[in-house]
């Protein structure tokens, strides 16, 4: 048995534990993990029984920012909805599954699984939908851990039959407090029908068609230089459309343990 198989992460995710539960590879920029309705310090907490969406920059600990979880995707079925607590989904502890290098739960609201994997600086969410006519992603630059204080600027666009990117400008903290900007690219394994947009806050929402149980996969990259930037980390680092294999690599990252280094 490795060692990253004896990790029970859904250690500290209570209360006031604020422990990442989702996929991160060791020294990751890329810390994925479930967004819940209370939007504690590290994005989720098992006292909750709601998910926002699932983003992609988180910090553990007291004293922590609250202000990541930057990037939010969420898939969903049906009409588009411009605010989180409008498109969110009931979920339960009965259908959730995580281990290191591996986070997956069903939305019960649109019976969808979603399934999280990462590397250092990508995503890969794969996504087993129902038959709809209009299934659909939300990717939302615009929320933060903070609620109450979203992102200053933002936008997106689409660069491809299956393709958006963008980026979000945010305070490192709240309002006034220095800011950072989060580049994006975002590829689907299944071209979109259209894409419906919102500007206050700025998601990119497409659309298509799905049959029962089919699955289609998104993978992201992110990037704080660049979309060129954050599309060459895709390129590189998830190439192809092999969950499986994301999550084996950093599983494999993980049980390696630490680099011990000589100063």
């Amino acid at each position: 048995m490795r060692r990253s198989d004896m990790v029970n992460v859904f250690m500290g995710t209570a209360g006031s534990g604020k422990a990442v539960v989702g996929p991160q590879a060791p020294h990751g920029m890329v810390k994925l993990a479930p967004q819940t309705y209370s939007l504690p310090n590290a994005g989720y907490d098992y006292d909750d029984d709601v998910v926002l969406g699932f983003g992609h920059t988180h910090v553990e600990g007291i004293g922590g920012s609250g202000s990541r979880g930057y990037l939010m995707l969420m898939p969903a079925t049906g009409g588009f909805f411009a605010n989180e607590r409008e498109s969110c989904s009931r979920f339960s502890h009965k259908r959730e599954w995580a281990a290191v290098g591996y986070y997956g739960v069903d939305l019960l609201r649109y019976n969808i699984k979603a399934e999280l994997a990462a590397t250092k600086n990508c995503s890969i969410l794969r996504c087993t939908y129902p038959e709809s006519k209009v299934s659909r992603l939300y990717a939302d630059v615009s929320h933060t851990l903070l609620s109450q204080y979203l992102a200053d600027d933002g936008f997106i666009v689409q660069t491809g039959p299956a393709e958006l990117r963008g980026y979000g400008v945010y305070p490192i903290l709240r309002k006034g407090s220095p800011r950072i900007q989060l580049f994006f690219c975002m590829r689907a394994s299944k071209p979109f029908e259209r894409v419906t947009y919102s500007s206050a806050p700025v998601i990119a929402s497409p659309e298509f068609q799905t049959a029962e149980g089919e699955v289609v996969h998104f993978k992201t990259g992110i990037s704080y230089i660049s979309t060129e930037q954050a599309a060459a980390n895709l390129d590189s680092q998830i190439p192809a459309w092999e969950f499986g294999g994301v999550v084996e690599d950093c599983k494999a990252a993980v049980g390696r343990g630490p680099v011990r280094h000589r100063y």
